[in-house]
Order: C-alpha cells, then sequence, then structure tokens
C-alpha cells in the first residue's frame, strides 16, 4: 500500500472465530493504536480472538496491516499493526526470503465480494 489510510476508510477482515470463515466490516477510527501507539491503527470493527492475526483491507483490497488486538472493556475497537511497519521488518528479512508483499491480487475497482472470493484462499486457521 502506497498510502496511509484516512479517518474514516472503510475496512475489512477475513478471519475464523468460528468453524467458518467470517467477513467484518469496520472503519479507521485513529491514526494511531493504545496509548497513541504510532504503530498501530485502531479501527471501530468487532473482533474476536480468531480475528487475531487476520489481515485488514481496504475497499479496494489493498493490506492495511494485521489485527494484533482489541479492548475487551470497549465495544469493537480494535488494533492493527500497520503495513509499513510490517513491510518494514519483511524488507530486513528480503536476504533471507523471497517475498512480493507488492502484488495485489485485487483489480482497482472491484467489489468487496470479489476481493471475498480472490483473498478467502490465502486466509486460513493455525493452530
Amino acid at each position: 500500500m502506497d498510502e496511509a489510510p484516512e479517518l474514516g476508510e472503510v475496512v475489512f477482515t477475513l478471519g475464523y472465530t468460528k468453524r467458518d470463515i467470517v467477513y467484518t466490516r469496520g472503519a479507521v477510527s485513529s491514526e494511531t493504536g493504545f496509548e497513541s501507539d504510532s504503530v498501530y491503527y485502531e479501527v471501530s470493527l468487532p473482533s474476536n480472538a480468531g480475528h487475531s492475526g487476520a489481515p485488514l483491507f481496504n475497499e479496494k483490497g489493498n493490506l492495511i496491516g494485521i489485527i494484533t488486538a482489541h479492548l475487551s472493556d470497549k465495544q469493537a475497537v480494535t488494533y492493527i499493526l500497520k503495513h509499513d511497519y510490517i513491510q518494514d521488518r519483511l524488507d530486513r528479512l528480503s536476504d533471507s526470503l523471497e517475498i512480493a508483499l507488492s502484488t495485489n491480487y485485487s483489480k482497482r475497482n472491484t467489489s468487496t465480494k470479489r476481493l471475498i472470493k480472490l483473498y478467502r484462499p490465502f486466509i486460513f486457521e493455525v493452530h
């Protein structure tokens, strides 16, 4: 992703909060995370334990980040590890791993339904 998401931007995730994959939609509510941590975004998105580690996408299908935590005492507050932080860490591994996160498997003007179909095979539950 080339640019940071804006406040209010619609986002979605696919995760395994039960046996079947679950689509959840929300919006970016803060440019920082818990206690203003700049490595995270805060999103208004209901999440459960099965969402931990799940990707978060914008409506264009670009990766925004990865779900890492939620506040159990506040409804629909979820923290997302930012894409640029993740990309920086992966770039540091580039000598030992061949990873092409810049490849976007979707096309620009596509529907959320189509994005779910495209990304679903790449999202799975690990026990």
